[in-house]
């Protein structure tokens, strides 16, 4: 670690702001008057939350102003008192997460009255923030329709966001978001999403942060989610539950063969919760466990040899070593085998929360998820292709807050866990074999795999305020991050070895044409150090005016530990990369002081950490892990016979200049509280993101000296295939304007409705597959997968009559890109298959006049579609489908039965309640002989019923 380094954790360890600061509590502010407009100074306020007893105080400066920061989400009750005034009271004050509630007083004088109550919540809308943000409540995790108990997929609410390349926002992508627990890290540094998904009752309500976050949130390009869990209150309460869907409650998808019996399915849910006082307004407690219990299937449609055929001696050692009978064969021919599968998951989460004093908070968190999933047994060959997976989290956690004075704030928050994985096929030591045109045997050629990770994560932070009457009112946070992360796992990909065989018939007589196997050591123990350091400076030079700016840095040291065996030193992976300072700056004005207008915008760079899958795959680079081919092998022992062949490797190689990817964000809005419990927003966003992880395969074959087929490439370097560099080669821009409507809880209902048009382009939305035409990378660049240029989503939960509940999610959007490719044809010879038909890179046919590129496609006429068959010798098709729009309804309805301080909940959930056939896009490979016809359903309907009773 060099001095600079160290300069940033000695910081951090004096004593720093949170990374994460108040994500998990929010600020009340406001200012007091007295009844002819002057402020009062010298004002007590006190805030209470009505459930938990917990108080905190603070006193309004020489301007009239107050602050009440590090308050948790819940009910609050302010008091604002002054001798010689009469006392106010604002109740049902509802706090969010990371919200800023704005409430003003006019205090009267004490002759007048001796106290005034207000029953009114906090205005719908944030005047003092330039953020574009979105909450789930409560009300709306309690009835809007889930997919199983998934609150995950709630988040397509949020503005702009997407989720049909994992969920992402504002056109980033679905691994640049930043995700959080009560303000903890938990962004899976391996693979870039969520690490940990909390059991549904455990969570209060979710924030999510789309754009325009202050410089204390980093690690995202894209957006923050941040899950806040439930803490106990005054009042000691529990819940059981479960929840129950099968294959009775789902319809079939329009493309299911109908002669075969209804796929078996079912999924059952169970758990509880209790919640309550340890010692009533200090301290409390919450926990909840959940278990899910999922009964599936897997099937093949194969082609068998009979079991009375003459196997080769070799193929009948080969079944006997196994344990296989030669009797699954049967009779032979087609058929169609099913394994039962099987799933089990728990998740549990305990939570203390106590009140030191008015002025110090603390709160003890662990969550623990175990997910286990294995294959069963059913008598037939498919046993022999099983796997068995345990995935396994346990995380702590533990935050302080200390109210120091009326003007500073100090938080410490650590924690540490531990993230273990392993997957393995049910029979580790059988030979993969792949029969052509027949069936398969052995399991997921890439298990065994497994992997072990720490987490280690501290912050402590500083906030102090202070208030000029000249140069206005300064809220600045300074701080920092320190997080470590240890990585061992390891990847056998094909290290058992595959056989393969061009026929059943070759299977019989035991003639295997090649035999592959990778050899070496997969294994890379990893350490990514990540450091972060911030300066934010919330500036309110006048009252209707607040002006946020920041400062922030941040370095991730993770290195290519692999290279060390290579090479004899590690290489720098990102750790070069040391100048990521982000400038941001934001504005809010409410006109007049306004507590229910504002106008905000702002524009930011936002950095990305680098998932570290890219940097761990350089392990397969030789000698490392070599690749040993051998043709027309022995069988069923290869190494005793055969042709001997080192094919040419595909090598991952990391641009030893790597940078962190960054965005420069930008927004302009405007939002108004129509009615105390109606807001609207409407903002303009424009995204543009670079350096983005990309592959770019710096080994094709020189352009035309290949075949139609990819055979035959000649490339630069002839000892290896494919050289995968990954590099800063990803782009993004993005373009959206979205009107979000919302309706608060009252009156027994509340809504939302939004709506985006946006336009998305990049040239890399993934970069699990390198650039296809590595000759004119500009021919990547076009729409993004997630472009959808017109979007609605609108939702409602509703209390009725008779004790009814209903909940609705509504979702329209427009098509999505396409990509027609010639899958299986090397169009300008360059060894990689699979090309766009472009007059600029066509060498092994004549295609003047088309001009296709990556995603350039919104329709395809039948004629256009013709004309393409047309150019490989293909007869004409009847249609090209059209690609489809999505709209989707999900719907709850829910019943309750109460006597006293008991409830009974039975409700029934409906996914694709209206059944709508939900296609995914026609097929897009010209040379397929289904190209342009529909063969699948996003979501056929299913329903889904629960029970819960709560005390």
């Amino acid at each position: 670690m060099n001095r600079a380094l160290l300069a940033v954790a000695a910081i951090l360890l004096l004593g720093t702001s949170a990374a994460f600061a108040q994500s998990d509590t929010a600020l009340v502010l406001g200012t007091i008057k007295d009844s002819q407009g002057g402020v009062l100074p010298g004002v007590t306020v006190t805030v209470r939350n009505v459930d938990t007893g917990l108080t905190r105080s603070a006193v309004t400066d020489e301007g009239g102003a107050y602050r009440a920061p590090a308050l948790p989400p819940g009910r609050y009750e302010l008091t604002a008192h002054l001798d010689g005034f009469a006392e106010a009271v604002r109740r049902g004050v509802g706090v969010a997460a990371g919200a800023e509630v704005v409430i003003n007083f006019e205090l009267s004088p004490a002759s007048i009255t001796e106290q005034v109550v207000v029953t009114a919540d906090s205005p719908v809308v944030e005047t003092t923030t330039a953020t574009t943000q979105s909450r789930i409540t409560s009300e709306a995790l309690e009835v809007l329709p889930l997919a199983g108990r998934d609150y995950t997929s709630l988040l397509r609410l949020a503005p702009g966001a997407q989720s049909s390349n994992g969920f992402a926002l504002a056109g980033s992508r679905g691994r640049s978001n930043q995700w959080t627990i009560d303000g903890a890290d938990n962004r899976d540094d391996i693979s870039g999403n969520g690490r940990q998904v909390v059991a549904l009752e455990a969570v209060s309500e979710i924030q999510i942060l789309v754009n325009g976050f202050r410089a204390e949130y980093g690690q995202a390009s894209g957006g923050v989610i941040n899950v806040v869990t439930r803490g106990g209150t005054n009042d000691l309460r529990g819940s059981l539950f479960t929840l129950f869907q099968d294959e009775r409650l789902t319809s079939r998808s329009p493309y299911a063969n109908r002669s075969l019996p209804e796929d078996p399915f079912q999924r059952v849910y169970y758990g509880g919760t209790l919640g309550g006082p340890i010692v009533r307004d200090r301290t409390h407690f919450f926990g909840t466990f959940e278990r899910e219990n999922r009964d599936t299937f897997s099937s093949s449609t194969v082609v068998l040899p009979a079991s009375s055929a003459a196997l080769a001696s070799g193929t009948q050692q080969y079944l006997s070593a196994a344990g296989i009978s030669s009797s699954l064969f049967g009779a032979g021919g087609s058929a169609r085998l099913v394994r039962p599968d099987f799933e089990a998951n728990n998740k549990a989460a305990a939570r203390v929360d106590h009140q030191l004093s008015q002025s110090q908070f603390l709160t003890l968190r662990y969550t623990h998820g175990r997910e286990s999933s294995w294959s069963g047994t059913s008598g037939n060959l498919l046993d022999y292709n099983g796997r068995d997976i345990t995935f396994r989290t346990n995380y702590g956690t533990a935050s302080h807050k200390w109210i120091l004075g009326p003007n500073k704030l100090n938080e410490l928050f650590v924690q540490f866990g531990q993230t273990y994985a392993l997957r393995v096929p049910t029979h580790p030591d059988l030979v993969n074999v792949n029969i052509s045109g027949g069936f398969s045997l052995g399991g997921p050629t890439n298990y065994p795999q497994g992997t072990t990770d720490y987490v280690f994560q501290i912050t402590e932070g500083f906030t102090w305020t202070q208030s000029n009457t000249r140069t206005g009112d300064h809220a600045i946070k300074f701080g920092g991050q320190i997080k470590t992360f240890k990585n061992n796992e390891f990847f056998d990909n094909q290290f058992r070895g595959i056989y393969t065989f061009p026929s059943i018939q070759a299977f019989i007589e035991g003639r295997p044409s090649r035999f592959n196997q990778n050899q070496g050591n997969s294994r890379v123990k990893a350490f990514n150090p990540q450091y972060a350091l911030y300066l934010q400076d919330d500036w309110r030079p006048t009252p209707g005016l607040t002006l946020s700016l920041g400062l922030r840095y941040d370095y991730q040291g993770a290195k290519n530990v692999a290279l060390k065996e290579i090479t004899g030193e590690e290489g720098p992976g990102v750790s070069k990369d040391k100048n990521n300072f982000s400038p941001r700056i934001g504005f809010a004005w409410a006109p007049g002081n306004s507590t229910t207008e504002a106008i905000y915008g702002g524009a930011g760079l936002y950095y990305d950490a680098i998932i570290l899958n890219a940097i761990n795959n350089a392990r397969f680079a030789p000698p490392r892990v070599i690749g040993v081919q051998i043709d027309n092998p022995a069988w069923p022992d290869p190494f005793l016979g055969g042709t001997v062949v080192i094919p040419p490797p595909n090598i991952n190689v990391l641009d030893p200049d790597l940078r962190m990817a960054h965005n420069w964000n930008s927004q302009i809005g405007y939002r108004r509280e129509l009615l105390p419990d109606l807001g609207l927003d409407i903002n303009f966003t424009y995204n543009r993101g670079s350096d983005h992880l990309a592959i770019l395969n710096t080994n094709a074959g020189i352009p035309g000296t290949a075949s139609l087929t990819g055979a035959g490439a000649v490339r630069p370097d002839p000892t290896i295939q494919n050289r995968s560099y990954y590099t800063n080669a990803g782009e993004i821009r993005y373009k959206g304007l979205v009107v979000d409507l919302r309706k608060r809880f009252s009156r027994a209902y509340q809504a939302g409705l939004m709506y985006t048009l946006s336009k998305t382009e990049d040239n890399s939305q993934a970069f699990t597959s390198a650039f296809l035409v590595p000759e004119r990378m500009d021919l990547s660049y076009g729409p993004g997968v997630d472009d959808r240029r017109h979007r609605l989503v609108g939702h409602a939960e509703l209390t009725l009559p008779f004790d009814l509940q209903f909940g609705m999610i509504l979702e329209y959007a427009s098509e999505a890109p396409m990509d027609i490719t010639a899958g299986g044809r090397d169009l300008n010879g360059d060894g990689i298959t699979g090309d766009w038909v472009n007059e600029d890179i066509c060498r092994n046919i004549s295609c003047d006049g088309f001009t296709y590129s990556r995603n350039s496609v919104r329709q395809l006429s039948t004629e256009d579609a013709n004309r393409l068959r047309a150019l490989f010798g293909l007869s004409p098709i009847a249609e090209f489908a059209r690609n489809p729009h999505y709209f989707n309804a999900d719907l709850t309805l829910q019943k309750s039965l109460r006597w006293g301080d008991q409830r009974l909940r039975l409700m029934l959930q409906a996914l694709n309640a209206f059944n709508i056939p939900q296609r995914g896009q026609p097929q897009r490979n010209i040379l397929s002989n289904l190209f342009g016809t529909y063969s699948s359903v996003r979501q056929p309907r299913s329903a889904q019923v629960s029970v819960q009773y709560q005390f």
